[in-house]
């Protein structure tokens, strides 16, 4: 039987493939893990519960590691000094996540704007542009060892 002889003409579809795709992976590394500030107002890393005025912090309703519901009430305060009858106020969460530190206890003075807790959100914005770098570079150097081998 006779030896076939193919003769096709080379491609780059390849290397314009691997180029995208290498572009596309250190697009998504830079802001998977090196965002702006512009996408850091987006997607926050960490939303904070702070006390609307002066006051006292009646209860905390959740621990760090809890999983809280977007709007859910996650502390009780009172506005105004210690020592005085005061409104009692729900504090809700920001945004539906987990509690990653709770920084005011049980009947802690506090003032207008300080930290009560921090919620990390559940997005995933930051994974996924994580796995999307990590998948594009690796099919970017796949495409660019098939176009060596096809060339």
């Amino acid at each position: 039987m006779a030896r076939r002889h193919y003769d096709l003409a080379g491609s780059n579809d390849f290397l314009i493939a691997a180029v995208v795709l290498l572009g596309l992976g250190l697009w998504a590394i830079k802001d998977g893990w090196f965002p702006s500030e512009r996408v850091l107002e987006r997607h926050p890393r960490e939303l904070h519960v702070r006390a609307p005025a002066t006051g006292v912090v009646a209860e905390v309703r959740v621990i760090a590691g809890q999983t809280v519901l977007s709007n859910q009430p996650v502390a009780v305060f009172q506005v105004g000094p210690a020592a005085t009858v005061q409104e009692r106020v729900d504090l809700r969460s920001p945004a539906a996540g987990t509690v990653l530190r709770v920084e005011s206890s049980r009947r802690e003075e506090v003032l207008p704007g300080e930290v009560i807790l921090t919620v990390g959100p559940d997005d995933v914005f930051y994974p996924f542009n994580k796995s999307l770098a990590v998948i594009s570079l690796v099919l970017s150097v796949v495409c660019l060892f098939v176009h060596r081998a096809v060339k």
